[in-house]
């Protein structure tokens, strides 16, 4: 390649860049405004998606804390039934057994 030929070429691209810069200029700024419509919207969408998380972090403590609640609450009622249960089979074997020595007291006829 001469250099009349490179610098014709290279004249040639200087020439496109003057006529057609305008265009990809035009072009690089609207896909920046694109890009930062887009971006905007991520970010919105994003905050949306962060406050809803905090809400549902919220709400799955306040259920963890009334699971707790209700696991102490069912062992208590469990203990209570189990003593209740042992009280009451105390109390039918005293029953039983003051019944049965009642009824082993044979009575005396006095003729």
């Amino acid at each position: 390649m001469s250099d009349n030929e490179s610098s014709d070429q290279g004249g040639l691209h200087d020439e496109e860049d003057s006529l057609y810069g305008d265009i990809h200029t035009a072009v690089k700024d609207a896909e920046i405004e694109r890009l930062h419509r887009e971006l905007f919207e991520k970010e919105k969408e994003n905050a949306i998606l962060r406050e809803e998380l905090e809400q549902i972090r919220s709400q799955l403590n306040l259920i963890v804390h009334e699971k707790e609640i209700l696991e102490t609450n069912f062992m208590t009622l469990y203990n209570t039934a189990v003593r209740e249960i042992k009280r009451k089979d105390r109390e039918l074997t005293e029953r039983s057994k003051a019944s049965t020595d009642k009824t082993l007291i044979v009575p005396v006829s006095t003729k």
